[in-house]
Parts: structure tokens; C-alpha cells; sequence
């Protein structure tokens, strides 16, 4: 059998703790781009919770727990305490099992909801993601843009209409989003999916689409749109759809990257849980007498 001399042991300790501060960091800044995540915001209010606040406060814990193992580990390694041990040991099992299960946990859901997406734009369920997505148009259809005896008149620049497919229709008007045709909102998203408290709940939730249509020049969701709803329809022409944007992009890009990096890092951390259990019970060097020496 091997041997690896205790201080080998602590220095790999040592210096694979310091992988944890990596760790912790990436799960901080996932927190952070939770928080600003438009698709989250989408999510939560389909849901009927706050989803990013959620996985904020919930990545957040983890990287500063993190933090905290790191400086556990990087104590015992220097001088083996008991009881220290112990809590790190307890907390490193915890970790790992916990940092996986999201990270796999993450990529499975991610692949069952892309598959789910595929098919979506065909369903003709009323109670389908894909048909709340699209009401969001079809509702906006019958106020936005379009004479001030039905709804909302919208501001282009002659400037920004070669190649969008609409024209001018008042130079005078201000409105450039769905979210500035406020009289309209209550009534047009009355029997919408999510459960509105107020107006500003409504606004809100068309800005999650407006980010999302403004980083990726998309808008429509099952067919492209010659305008831009809840972003600028100055900005120019729309290049694809949003629907599109949020199965590949968001879904299977900026989720399943969340899920990648956990399951690397619940990794680390099980390579971590065999280095220090090396510390805790270990055989002599002298096989013949068959006891466990502690450190």
C-alpha cells in the first residue's frame, strides 16, 4: 500500500482548500447575474414568486459558506484541531453532496425543458408556456401602435424605418414601448397568466421582455415581428425570434453554464473530502502494527 507522509497530506490540504475561494467566488457571481436575469423574472412571475431574489439569497449562502469551509481547511492544515476537523469534514460532505445535486440537477432540467420548447410553438394548449409568451404580443396587438381612436399612436424616426416593414403613423406621440400605453395595460393583460397586483406589476414583467428583446434583437416568440414591443421601436429591425433567444440562449446557455459550473465545483470539493479524511484516520507506516495514528 501507499504512504503519503501527513505533511504531504496538509500541504495538499492546504493549497486544494484555496480552490474553494474559486468556488465560493463563482457561486457569488451566479447570485449576482440571478439577480439581473430577465429569464428568472419571467419564470418567478409565471410561478407566483420571486425566483431571482430566491436563487440570489441561495447562491449567496453557498459562496460565503464556502469561504467559510476554505478558512476550516486551511486552519487544520496548519494545526490539526478536533473539533475544527470534524466541522469541516461535516461541512465539506455537505457541500459537495449539496453543489452537485444543483449542478446535475440544473443541467437535467435544462434538457427537459429545451425538449419541452421544441414542440411548444405547436401545442395548442391554452395553459402552455408558449401560449402565455404569445399573448404577450397578440394582447399588445390590439392597443399598440395603431390610431389614437383604438389605442396607442408610437414615435418612429424616419431614421430607423428602412427595412422594419411599418411607417410613420405620429411624429408627435411619445410612446416607443408597449409598457408607455398605460391606459391600456390593465384591460389588455386582465386575463393574463400571472396575477397582477397593479400596473406596475404589469410594466415590470413587460421589462423582463424588453431587456431580452433589446440584448438579443429579437421579438415575437413562434413568428418574428417587424417591431419591437417592450424595448425602443426605434432600435431598428428585429432579427429572430425571442422564443428562439430563450431556449438556446438563456435556457440551454446561461442556465445549464450555472449547472456546469456547480457539478465542476461539487467535484472539487469531493476531491477535497478524500484529502481530508487522509488526515483523519490514517495507517503507520509500519503495517505490523496495525493500529491508526492520529494527527
Amino acid at each position: 500500500m501507499c504512504y503519503f507522509p501527513p505533511k504531504c497530506v496538509k500541504v495538499a490540504l492546504f493549497f486544494v482548500s484555496f480552490f474553494l475561494i474559486a468556488c465560493g467566488a463563482v457561486s457569488i457571481w451566479f447570485a449576482v447575474e440571478a439577480k439581473s436575469l430577465s429569464i428568472y423574472g419571467i419564470i418567478g412571475a409565471l410561478a407566483g414568486f420571486d425566483l431571482q431574489q430566491i436563487l440570489f439569497l441561495v447562491f449567496l449562502i453557498l459562496g460565503c459558506f464556502l469561504f467559510f469551509v476554505c478558512v476550516c481547511g486551511g486552519c487544520i492544515a496548519l494545526k490539526r484541531y478536533c473539533l475544527v476537523h470534524c466541522c469541516f469534514a461535516f461541512m465539506v460532505t455537505l457541500s459537495f453532496v449539496v453543489f452537485l445535486a444543483a449542478g446535475i440537477g440544473l443541467i437535467v432540467i435544462t434538457s427537459i425543458v429545451a425538449d419541452e420548447m421544441e414542440t411548444a410553438c405547436d401545442s395548442t394548449s391554452e395553459n402552455s408556456i408558449s401560449e402565455s409568451f404569445r399573448e404577450l404580443y397578440t394582447n399588445s396587438d390590439s392597443f399598440y401602435c395603431v390610431s389614437s381612436s383604438s389605442g396607442c399612436e408610437c414615435y418612429v424616426n424616419s431614421t430607423r424605418l428602412s427595412g422594419t416593414g411599418y411607417t410613420m403613423v405620429n411624429s408627435s406621440s411619445t410612446v416607443t414601448k408597449v409598457q408607455q400605453c398605460t391606459s391600456y395595460l390593465e384591460s389588455a393583460y386582465a386575463d393574463y397568466g400571472v396575477d397582477f397586483s397593479d400596473i406596475n406589476d404589469i410594466i415590470e414583467y413587460l421589462d423582463y421582455f424588453g431587456e431580452i428583446e433589446k440584448d438579443y434583437k429579437c421579438s415575437g416568440m413562434c413568428t418574428i415581428k417587424n417591431k419591437y414591443y417592450f424595448s425602443d421601436i426605434n432600435i431598428g429591425a428585429p432579427e429572430k425570434t425571442c422564443f428562439d433567444v430563450i431556449k438556446d440562449d438563456l435556457i440551454l446557455g446561461d442556465v445549464r453554464n450555472y449547472g456546469i459550473g456547480y457539478t465542476v465545483s461539487g467535484s472539487i470539493l469531493f476531491i477535497i473530502f478524500f484529502i481530508q479524511y487522509g488526515l483523519c484516520c490514517r495507517k503507520n507506516m509500519n503495517a505490523r502494527q496495525g493500529q491508526t495514528k492520529q494527527f
